[in-house]
């Protein structure tokens, strides 16, 4: 209770009739532009990043860089849209596999969705929580957008 009245003190008083303190759910809704706009609290994301018009809190594994020939391409460490689960994904492992022919990706998923713990068949492709890794084709998944299959280096 001491707690309570403490922070109750703490915030500015102010007094509303019972009818203006009750909003209908149409007002609710409603944002002021004056408002909005004069809250020191509300920062566009710019501002945040410092104007150079990176994400906060991407790292440089996640944003990858262009190649030599001006595309991006799949690469360990890039995070993606594993597009049948709609869970994003970060690319552990990019290469062949024993069970299959072709390029395989091999993702760790932020939540359980997955099928292993990298390892599949007694070979370990990467490390993850089990139940978190999972080894797809590469059109399985998005970046940005775009399918995986169209963002594989042809050397690979």
């Amino acid at each position: 209770m001491d707690l309570l009245i403490a922070f109750q003190s703490s915030l500015p008083r102010r007094s509303f009739s019972t009818s203006s303190a009750i909003a209908t759910p149409k007002e609710t809704n409603r944002r002021s532009p004056v408002t909005s706009r004069s809250n020191p609290h509300r920062r566009r994301w710019s501002t945040l990043s410092g104007g150079s018009g990176s994400i906060p809190g991407s790292t440089a594994g996640s944003s990858p860089s262009p190649s030599s020939d001006g595309q991006v391409h799949l690469h360990v460490g890039m995070q993606v849209l594993l597009s049948s689960a709609n869970e994003m994904a970060i690319i552990r492992y990019l290469g062949t596999a024993d069970f299959a022919p072709g390029l395989w990706l091999g993702l760790e998923l932020r939540s359980p969705k997955g099928k292993n713990d990298g390892s599949v068949g007694g070979r370990r492709y990467f490390s993850c929580r089990p139940g978190h890794g999972v080894l797809v084709r590469p059109s399985r998944v998005t970046y940005r957008g775009i399918n995986g299959s169209r963002l594989v280096n042809e050397t690979s």
